[in-house]
Parts: structure tokens; C-alpha cells; sequence
């Protein structure tokens, strides 16, 4: 079986996977590694799309973000943090993987701070990929990490990130510059997947207590960024929204979460950006 029907037997029933032993799983995922190696570091996009925030192995959100992007013929980014917690952070993978396979210029898949290996092997990804396969397996997941995107932009005026801003890589030239050898667990680049906004008002970085790492961000630092680099609308997830999603400094910062899965309290939510740049909340 070639990796085109790997992929479309995924994509036909994605909670199916007796079907899928170790060669089947290990030819897909050096494939797509492959694949993801060949994307640059932000990847650009124009036209009606779709951004969601953490799925945490929620396959029934994962699905309804599907229908909407479907019901709007649009594209769809992943802004990071599609595993761990959840129930079905195997399937997940499996199931955005097999759509990249399939049309890499509509789907879209950013890395988030639980696609690394000293995260998601706490998390229970670790847990659930050993229980299907051996641990090599595992290992070849997190290849596959490190070669996604770090961001997206939309029409070069939307940015869509996993966590925030950072506070070394302050133009998106410099985001673009780095090299995969040099993301691993460097500061600049960790920045970006694990700052948030303060909802407090403060100027700069500040180190975040509530994480214990890495810096929450004031609205300064945040304008000055949308400035530099001509953007109107800033889009990351990375934190639990009870509501599904929040609005930070003067509504041109979104946080949007969408996973109920593990988090039985929250609204899953998507934005939805439409040809004009205008945007929607839609509740899944």
C-alpha cells in the first residue's frame, strides 16, 4: 500500500486503525516528514480559511473544524498542540498528516509547545502511540515534529502562531531565517511557542508566574511587532479559553482554544477569516 492510500484510508475512517500495523505507520510518517522538511518556516496563504487552537487529541472537534472549513470551501490551519490529554492524540495526527498528504496547499499545520519530545512524552502522546506501536514509532512522531512550520500568515497582514511574541525574533524575516538545526530549544524560537499575553497591563516581557517559563508579553511590545511588520490581526492559541476564545489588546489578539475533550467545560471554537480579511468566531 503506497502513502496516497495510507492517507485516503485515514481520511475515509480515521477512529479505524487495526488496519494501520508498523510498516503501514512507519512508511507514512518518513513520508511525511519528508513532506514537512520541504515547508518553509511561516507558511503563507491567501483566501477564506480556517484557524483553530489546541485540538488535544479531540477528534470530535477536529471533525467539526473540518465540516466548517468544508461548508466555506476554505483552508485550515493548525495553530499547534494537537496532541496529549485528549483521547484520540494518535488518530489526530494521523488524520492532519493524511490531509497534508493530500492537499498541502489547503491544509496547514503549525508547531505548538506539546510537539516536543521533553513535553509530549509527560502528556500521555508518548503513552498512547506504545500502546499501538513500539517505541520507535514514538520517535518518528517527533521527527516529524521538528520539521513543521513555526507560523502562518495570511495575505501577509494575518499572523497565526501557536503561543506569542518573541522576545529576540522581532520582524518575521528573522522567524523565516531560522534554520531547522537551530530551533531545537533555543530561546527565541521557544518564545514563540510558549509566551502569552499579560492579562494584566505591564510593559515588555515579563517572566510568567503562572507557567513557571518562558514570558507573558504587554500590549507595548505586542504594537510595536504588529507595526514593524504591517500586520492587522494576530491569532495564537496555547491557552485554555473556558468561552472558547478572547480578545487581548484592543481586539487585534486572538487566543483561541478548541478542545472539549479533555477540557469538558470549554466551547471549542475556530476563526473564520474570510477573502477581505474580516473575521468570525464560530462555535463548534
Amino acid at each position: 500500500m503506497d502513502t496516497f492510500q495510507i492517507s485516503s484510508r485515514i481520511i475515509d475512517k480515521p477512529l479505524e486503525t487495526d488496519w494501520l500495523g508498523y510498516q503501514e505507520i512507519t512508511k507514512f510518517l518518513k513520508i511525511s516528514t519528508s513532506l514537512l522538511a520541504e515547508q518553509p518556516n511561516i507558511a503563507r496563504l491567501s483566501g477564506t480559511t480556517i484557524f483553530t487552537g489546541d485540538i488535544h487529541g479531540d477528534m470530535d472537534s477536529m471533525l467539526a473544524a473540518f465540516r466548517i472549513a468544508e461548508q466555506h470551501d476554505a483552508k485550515i490551519v493548525f495553530l499547534g498542540d494537537i496532541v496529549d490529554r485528549g483521547s484520540h492524540n494518535v488518530e489526530c495526527m494521523n488524520l492532519i498528516l493524511a490531509h497534508i498528504h493530500q492537499e498541502p496547499d489547503r491544509f496547514f499545520y503549525t508547531r505548538g509547545n506539546h510537539e516536543f519530545q521533553g513535553i509530549n512524552t509527560k502528556w500521555g502522546f508518548m503513552d498512547s502511540v506504545v500502546e499501538k506501536y513500539p517505541e520507535t514509532v514514538y520517535w518518528l512522531y517527533n521527527g516529524a515534529f521538528t520539521q513543521l512550520p513555526i507560523a502562518a500568515l495570511w495575505d501577509d497582514r494575518i499572523f497565526g502562531i501557536h503561543g506569542g511574541i518573541s522576545r529576540h525574533l522581532k520582524i518575521l524575516a528573522d522567524i523565516e531565517a531560522l534554520e531547522h538545526q537551530d530551533r531545537g530549544f533555543r530561546d527565541e524560537y521557544l518564545d514563540l511557542l510558549w509566551n502569552d499575553p499579560a492579562i494584566e497591563p505591564q510593559k515588555g516581557f515579563v517572566m510568567n508566574d503562572k507557567r513557571g517559563i518562558f514570558y507573558t508579553f504587554g500590549q507595548d511590545v505586542f504594537d510595536e511587532f504588529m507595526e514593524t511588520n504591517h500586520l492587522e490581526l494576530f491569532i495564537r492559541g496555547h491557552n485554555k479559553q473556558t468561552a472558547g476564545h478572547r480578545y487581548f489588546f484592543d481586539d487585534r489578539l486572538i487566543s483561541i482554544f478548541t478542545s472539549a475533550d479533555h477540557y469538558k467545560d470549554t466551547v471549542p471554537s475556530v476563526v473564520l477569516i474570510e477573502g477581505d480579511g474580516s473575521h468570525e468566531i464560530i462555535k463548534l
